[in-house]
C-alpha cells in the first residue's frame, strides 16, 4: 500500500504557487455563498500555510487556527506565516483531535488531506464539534481519476464516499462543485 500522509521534509513543495492555480481560493470564496465574513476559520492540515494565507486574505477580520499533525509545519508557519499574518495561529493537533473548544469556528476546511486520513470519520466529527450551529465544512480532494500530480489513485477518495462519512459524521451535505481540473469541492453544514 502507498504511503498516506505528506512527508514533512518536502514542505517546500507546499509552497508552490500553481497550486493556487489547481485550486484558486477565490472560486472556493464564491461556492461557498457564505450570509456574513466568517469570524473564526480553521484549516485542518494546514501544511506551510499556503491557502491559510490566502484566505486570510479574503476575510481579513478573520482569526485563523492553522492546524497540522506534524511540527515541523507548526514550526515553519510560527517563524514564516504569523509574523506577517498575525491573526493566523499555528496549532499542533493530533490525528481526530484538535485543541480548541466546542462550537468555536464558523468555517473550518481540509484541502487535499481527506485521501490522507486513517479515520476519515472519527476527524470529521472533530470538526463537527468545533463548529458552530449553521458553521460549514468544506473538503477539496483530488478527483478519483488519472492526473499530472498528486497521490497514487489507490488513496484517492471519491466525493460519494466522503458525503457518506459526512453524513455518518452528523454533517447535512450542501453542495459538490467539479469545475477545478484535478479536484472537488464539498461544502456540508
Amino acid at each position: 500500500m502507498a504511503k498516506k500522509k505528506f512527508d514533512p521534509r518536502k514542505l517546500m513543495k507546499l509552497n508552490d504557487p500553481e497550486r493556487l492555480k489547481d485550486i484558486p481560493p477565490e472560486y472556493i470564496w464564491r461556492c461557498l455563498d457564505l450570509t456574513s465574513s466568517p469570524e473564526i476559520v480553521i484549516d485542518v492540515g494546514a501544511g506551510t500555510g499556503l491557502f491559510t494565507v490566502k484566505f486570510c486574505q479574503l476575510a481579513p477580520q478573520a482569526t485563523f487556527f492553522a492546524c497540522d499533525i506534524a511540527p515541523e509545519m507548526i514550526s515553519w508557519m510560527k517563524e514564516k506565516v504569523s509574523p506577517l499574518y498575525p491573526q493566523i495561529s499555528p496549532l499542533l493537533m493530533e490525528e481526530c483531535s484538535i485543541p480548541l473548544p466546542e462550537q468555536v469556528g464558523d468555517l473550518v476546511y481540509m484541502i487535499n488531506l481527506h485521501h490522507e486520513l486513517e479515520q476519515p470519520i472519527d476527524l470529521l466529527k472533530e470538526c463537527r464539534r468545533l463548529l458552530r450551529p449553521r458553521g460549514r465544512l468544506f473538503i477539496v480532494d483530488w478527483k478519483p481519476v488519472k492526473t499530472e500530480h498528486g497521490p497514487p489513485l489507490p488513496l484517492r477518495v471519491p466525493p460519494e464516499e466522503v458525503k457518506q462519512q459526512l453524513r455518518e459524521a452528523g454533517f447535512s451535505f450542501l453542495s459538490q462543485h467539479d469545475d477545478m481540473k484535478s479536484h472537488y469541492l464539498i461544502i456540508a453544514r
